[in-house]
């Protein structure tokens, strides 16, 4: 196990040093992608590198987590495996106004910021939140879901088996007689 990161950064300062750090986060931490998981325990192991390149202050680094998602389908755990790259620059909002459009590439993001501290786990969290899937679902024969959605395709098209298997299943048949009294 790594050691965990410092919650909050000074960016200008590591990058003049040409700083690494290198470390672990908890994701019970992170109550906005926490809410998104069928479980918040693990960790999510974090390298991160900071230099100064184009007068601007950069952070690359690597994300990594093994998470678990909710299946849309079956509502169960889903593991999900994250691997980022992440780049980003710094700016600050008193600085001179970069000269070039040239100087950002298009693989970084830049970040306006006030006196160059950040807080890891918010941009951790946030590049987390956006390597999510749309919808979470597991691959559909695995999915503990998938054998009522068979039988439902075989009821819609006429499949009369399937209509008999449906005609024994009828969890509020009871109630249509408690309604009649």
């Amino acid at each position: 196990m790594l050691a965990s990161l410092p919650p909050i950064v000074d960016v200008y300062k590591l990058a003049k040093q040409n700083k690494t750090l290198q470390g672990d986060l908890v994701l019970d931490k992170m109550p906005r992608i926490a809410r998104l998981l069928y479980s918040n325990q693990g960790r999510v192991t974090v390298k991160l590198s900071f230099t100064r390149e184009y007068g601007i202050s950069i952070l690359t680094g690597k994300v990594s987590a093994e998470i678990e998602l909710i299946c849309q389908r079956c509502l169960e755990a889903m593991p999900f495996s994250v691997v980022l790259d992440i780049k980003f620059g710094f700016r600050n909002k008193h600085e001179r106004k970069a000269a070039n459009r040239n100087e950002f590439t298009d693989d970084m993001d830049i970040l306006i910021i006030d006196d160059g501290n950040i807080q890891l786990s918010d941009i951790i969290e946030d590049e987390l939140i956006l390597a999510l899937p749309l919808v979470a679902t597991h691959e559909f024969d695995s999915c503990s879901a998938s054998q009522f959605i068979r039988k439902k395709r075989l009821v819609d098209n006429g499949d009369k088996t399937a209509k008999k298997l449906d005609a024994t299943s009828k969890p509020f048949a009871d109630l249509k007689n408690k309604m009649k009294r």
